[in-house]
């Protein structure tokens, strides 16, 4: 997984590409990079899907480590753009009873 990093106003907006898997050697980590936008003081921090392809069990444990430590911080994780095929496993977790997402970035970003 490749993750890129902007800002939009206030809120941090880390797009990921690729896929979140267990055996992925070549990426970032999701949750070391909230960590580190969180140590930096941000405190709005959305996660753009749109990019993203595959994501396996660990890519699940990445999603809610991050957004534990987001809300142990104090800041807001929210989710956007996220493919059906990756929404159905946000569902079957429940993470989608736990985390904010959004069809799109510009709704997203209106709802900090």
């Amino acid at each position: 997984m490749q993750i890129n990093i902007r800002e939009q106003g206030e809120v941090t907006i880390l797009e990921l590409s690729g896929e979140i898997r267990l055996d992925d050697e070549s990426g970032d980590s999701l949750q070391d990079a909230v960590r580190g936008q969180i140590e930096a003081g941000k405190k709005s921090i959305l996660l753009n899907f749109k990019k993203l392809d595959f994501i396996d069990s660990s890519g699940v444990c990445e999603i809610v480590s991050s957004h534990i430590a987001a809300k142990e911080s104090g800041a807001h994780l929210k989710i956007s753009h996220v493919p059906e095929k990756i929404m159905l496993i946000l569902k079957y977790t429940s993470l989608t009873n736990i985390i904010e997402i959004f069809d799109d970035e510009k709704s997203a970003l209106q709802s900090f």
